[in-house]
């Protein structure tokens, strides 16, 4: 279970369809244990039981603060509302 300390949407102007989340150490960890392991498949976003996102992983994702691209702003924007009013983890 990974808690991000943070949730924000970029404000980068070339990369507003994505998010960013700031880990603690450990999630960092957990995070990049658990992705070296999804190589190549899903990895799931799981908030209050449901999957919001369930993205191919492409590289190990090893640092943090970690930046998650969708295909749209609207589903950017969606998911880190989603993140940021979840009940739990």
């Amino acid at each position: 279970m990974i808690t991000p300390d943070s949730v924000t949407l970029s404000d980068d102007q070339g990369s507003t369809n994505s998010v960013n989340l700031d880990l603690n150490d450990t999630d960092t960890d957990t995070l990049s244990d658990a992705s070296r392991e999804a190589l190549e498949k899903n990895l799931a976003i799981v908030l209050d039981g449901r999957v919001l996102s369930a993205p191919l992983v492409k590289d190990a994702l090893t640092s943090s603060p970690l930046t998650l691209v969708f295909g749209t702003v609207s589903e950017a924007q969606q998911v880190a509302a989603d993140m940021r009013t979840a009940t739990t983890p």
